[in-house]
């Protein structure tokens, strides 16, 4: 990169106080005029902390109206803007004092000073500071802590005791290539409704390179009564909008404690269940059914009524409170209901009528 010639100094430099009148973002250059006589100075350089012509450095653009110094070299060089300066203002100690939270206004009897406070944050010794005019900073806090954000509410702080990291917002996203996640809060933007619901979402791929997810998990306000949802439909989730389709399992827990899900195939190992249902149950299995189980005791205060087109008893079978065996087995079980009689009147069991004998033939 060619430099400006130049020669021997042939003035004595000069540092005066200008302010900024026009910014030109293209070339970095700011237009600006001196503060007391109003001598213009167009096309100057802004002066940095650092920069090397390669790219890296430290610098900004000013805004219209900021003021600094104006450096006027001894030689033939242009002029720079090198660095700025606050307006001064006259306060009081208490003021101060007030400002920063420590006490009260008391203006009374004291001497007013000069102060470059102006806007700046609430300091100590040894931080620095980057600020922007819309509310947006970065802070360089003595003792290593560091935050950066956009507002009050909505920033992260670096604080290396226990090397914590906090993150401050109302709405945050987390986009990965693989994954999503997101918290937000749905509500317009100028709207000042506190009561407005809140949605945790994770959206999940199975492979890296996938362009929809197959894990879809929320938390929060879903629908009118959604409390919890999960959802597993392989390559089949939308990771821009969540919705899917054709879903292998999903899962929907609403804020009244019932519990809605759909899965394909359902294995579980419990070492021990205890289930108590307040109210009703229903189950229907469109498939077959079957349970297994060492053993199987059944209580009932009311009637059991078994609806069935065949029913199939299999195994030993036993009657009566006490259990006694009445029959072997099903076929025994049905002989003996078969051949047993009651007298209606007394209850007592009576035998069987003997067999009618009709033209040889006994039935």
């Amino acid at each position: 990169m060619a430099q400006l010639p130049t020669q021997k100094s042939l003035r004595a430099p000069q540092i005066l106080r200008a302010r900024v009148t026009d910014v030109d973002s293209r070339r970095h250059t700011v237009d600006v005029e001196t503060v007391f006589d109003n001598r213009p100075y167009p096309s100057v350089q802004i002066g940095s902390p650092f920069y090397h012509y390669m790219g890296e450095g430290v610098g900004g653009l000013p805004d219209i109206g900021a003021e600094g110094l104006l450096t006027i070299p001894g030689d033939d060089t242009p002029p720079t803007l090198t660095c700025y300066l606050d307006l001064p203002t006259m306060t009081t100690p208490g003021e101060l004092e007030a400002e920063a939270g420590t006490a009260d206004v008391t203006t009374f009897g004291e001497e007013s000073q000069m102060s470059f406070a102006g806007a700046k944050p609430p300091a100590l010794p040894g931080d620095f500071w980057i600020n922007g005019r819309d509310g947006n900073f970065t802070y360089w806090r003595r003792g290593g802590v560091l935050q950066e954000g956009a507002s009050l509410f909505c920033q992260r702080v670096y604080n290396p005791l226990r090397n914590t990291t906090t993150d401050l917002c109302e709405n945050y996203i987390l986009a990965t290539v693989g994954a999503d996640f997101t918290v937000q809060s749905e509500r317009p933007e100028d709207s000042a409704d506190t009561d407005v619901g809140l949605r945790v979402r994770w959206l999940i791929n199975e492979l890296l390179e996938d362009t929809k997810a197959s894990v879809l998990l929320e938390a929060g306000r879903l629908g009118d009564d959604g409390l919890l949802r999960v959802v597993v439909a392989p390559s089949g989730i939308d990771r821009a909008t969540g919705a899917y389709s054709a879903e292998l399992v999903e899962l929907l827990l609403d804020k009244l404690g019932a519990l809605q899900f759909t899965v394909q195939a359902l294995e579980a190992q419990i070492a021990s269940l205890e289930c108590t249902i307040q109210g009703n149950a229903s189950l229907t299995i469109l498939g077959t059914h079957e349970m297994r189980a060492l053993d199987s005791s059944e209580t009932l205060v009311g009637t059991k009524r078994i609806v069935a087109p065949s029913i199939q008893l299999v195994g030993n079978i036993s009657l009566g409170s006490g259990g006694t065996p009445m029959a072997g087995n099903a076929d025994a079980l049905y002989d003996w209901c078969f051949g047993h009689r009651h007298d209606p009147v007394t209850g007592a069991p009576v035998p069987p009528p003997p067999p009618i004998s009709i033209g040889g033939v006994t039935g």
